[in-house]
C-alpha cells in the first residue's frame, strides 16, 4: 500500500464541508479489514435530522458516492469503508476516534 496517493485528512475535511450540514465531520483511518487486505475506515457523523429513517439512505448513498468520486477512492489498494453515527449518539458515547 502506497501511502503517498492516499487522501489526507484535509482532503476528506473538504469533501465534507461539500455535504455540510448532513455531515458534521469525517475522520480517515487506514487499517487492515477482515481479510487483512488494506482498508481505508471513514467515520462519518452526520446530523440528526439527516439520520431520520426517510433521509437516512439518501444521506448515506451521497457521502459514498461523492468521497468514492471526488476523492478517486476506486482507484486506489486500499478498500473504503464507511461507518456512520448521528450527533447524538455520538455525544452520548463520546469516542474519541469519532471527533
Amino acid at each position: 500500500m502506497t501511502t503517498t496517493t492516499l487522501p489526507t485528512q484535509e482532503q476528506v475535511d473538504r469533501v465534507a464541508q461539500v455535504l455540510a450540514p448532513d455531515v458534521l465531520r469525517v475522520r480517515m483511518n487506514i487499517d487492515t479489514d477482515w481479510a487483512d487486505c488494506p482498508a481505508l475506515y471513514f467515520k462519518v457523523v452526520i446530523s440528526d435530522d439527516a439520520s431520520r429513517n426517510e433521509r437516512l439512505g439518501e444521506v448515506t448513498n451521497r457521502v459514498r458516492e461523492t468521497f468514492t468520486t471526488q476523492l478517486d477512492l476506486y482507484s486506489l489498494e486500499p478498500f473504503p469503508y464507511f461507518n456512520f453515527r448521528n450527533q447524538s449518539e455520538q455525544a452520548k458515547l463520546r469516542e474519541p476516534a469519532w471527533d
